[in-house]
């Protein structure tokens, strides 16, 4: 599935976490926001490798994203909030 989001969930998570998803950093704000924006995207059958590209990482950082998600959604209340 070929896939370009032209702003549109990259938008909505942008304004809920308050950053540019883009930006390339390790930053724990930007990579829950990043987490969150493959997760739901995934849902949606969009595939790993065209997140990747889209968001200029590796296909394994994505796979590492929807792994962990369930987890961080139990432990982490202001993350969960933000995601409902």
């Amino acid at each position: 599935m070929n896939f370009i989001d032209k702003g549109g969930l990259e938008g909505v998570i942008g304004m809920v976490f308050d950053l540019d998803i883009m930006k390339r950093t390790r930053e724990r704000d930007y990579v829950d926001a990043r987490m969150m924006y493959c997760y739901i995207l995934m849902g949606e059958g969009v595939t790993c490798t065209a997140l990747a590209k889209n968001l200029t990482m590796n296909h394994s950082s994505v796979l590492h994203y929807r792994n962990r998600m369930p987890w961080v959604l139990k432990s982490d209340a202001i993350f969960r909030k933000k995601y409902e």
